[in-house]
C-alpha cells in the first residue's frame, strides 16, 4: 500500500502517537441495588469523582446519601442511599437530576459531560436473606414437626433443596413452598416463606442452617440473585410447652 499523502502529493511524516480527542459522552448504562443502602450506577468510560454530587440523584422513595467513585471499578458511581426498605426493590421512575452548573455534572476524564437520565429501572442485585426460622408444634404433642424459613423477599420455588438445610438436633424430611401443619398459619400466602417437614424431640428451638452443597442450584430470589450460606438463621420459637407427665419420684 501506498503512503498517505496530501493534496501535492508529499508523504505525511510517520507519527506513531498522533493526538487523541475524546469528544464520546460517557455513557449510563445501568443502576443495580447491590444492598439495603448502595445503588452501584454503571457508566461506559471512567466518569470524575469530582463532578459527582449527591444531591444531582433522586428516585421515587429513596434518599440519596452521598456519590462516589467505586474503589474497584473506576466507571461505576457507588450511590449510598437511605435504606431501600426490602431487598427485592425496583423501580420504574430512576431518575438523575442534574444542575446545569458544570460543577454539578458527570463527567469523563476529558470532561465530556453526561447526559441526563430519566426512567430508568433499578435492577435487583440483591441477595435474599434469612430472616427467622419459625419453629411449631402442629399436633400439640411436644415435638416440633415444621420450621417455616422466612425470607427477606420473593424467593424461586425450584431452587428449594432439602439437601441444603441441617438442625442442630433432630432431622429434616422434607422442604415445601406450603406447610402441611394445620397450626400453621404464617406459611401457605407468600413466596417469602417455605417450610421444612422436621421431626425434633421436644419443643426447645433448635438451631437451623443453610449451606449450599453444590449438587443443585442455591436458593435463589425471582431475578437469580443467591443467598449466601448461614451458619444459624434466627430462630422463632412458637411451639407451645407441653405438658407430658407427672411422676413421684419420693415420698
Amino acid at each position: 500500500t501506498g503512503n498517505l499523502q496530501n493534496l501535492s502529493a508529499t508523504d505525511f511524516l510517520a507519527n506513531t502517537d498522533i493526538t487523541r480527542i475524546d469528544q464520546a459522552l460517557p455513557v449510563f448504562l445501568s443502576a443495580t441495588a447491590v444492598s439495603d443502602v448502595l445503588i452501584e450506577l454503571q457508566y461506559s468510560e471512567t466518569v470524575t469523582p469530582t463532578f459527582m454530587n449527591a444531591v444531582d440523584w433522586n428516585a421515587t422513595g429513596i434518599t440519596s446519601a452521598g456519590a462516589s467513585q467505586n474503589l474497584g471499578d473506576n466507571s461505576i458511581v457507588d450511590l449510598a442511599v437511605g435504606s431501600i426498605g426490602n431487598t427485592g426493590f425496583s423501580a420504574s421512575d430512576f431518575a438523575l437530576v442534574i444542575n446545569d452548573d458544570a460543577d454539578d455534572r458527570i463527567a469523563d476524564a476529558a470532561g465530556n459531560l453526561a447526559a441526563n437520565i430519566s426512567g430508568e429501572a433499578i435492577d435487583d442485585g440483591q441477595l435474599p436473606e434469612f430472616l427467622s426460622a419459625i419453629q411449631f408444634d402442629t399436633n400439640g404433642d411436644g415435638n416440633i414437626d415444621e420450621i417455616v424459613i422466612e425470607m427477606s423477599e420473593d424467593f424461586d420455588n425450584a431452587t428449594l433443596d432439602v439437601n441444603d438445610f441441617g438442625l442442630s438436633s433432630g432431622t429434616i424430611s422434607s422442604v415445601s413452598d406450603d406447610g402441611a401443619g394445620t397450626d400453621n398459619t404464617t406459611d401457605g400466602t407468600s413466596d417469602e416463606f417455605f417450610t421444612l417437614e422436621v421431626s425434633v424431640t421436644g419443643t426447645a428451638p433448635v438451631t437451623v442452617d443453610y449451606t449450599s452443597d453444590g449438587m443443585s442450584v442455591a436458593l435463589e430470589d425471582v431475578n437469580g440473585n443467591a443467598a449466601a450460606d448461614n451458619a444459624a438463621i434466627v430462630s422463632d420459637d412458637q411451639a407451645l410447652p407441653v405438658f407430658l407427665s407427672a411422676t413421684a419420684v419420693s415420698d
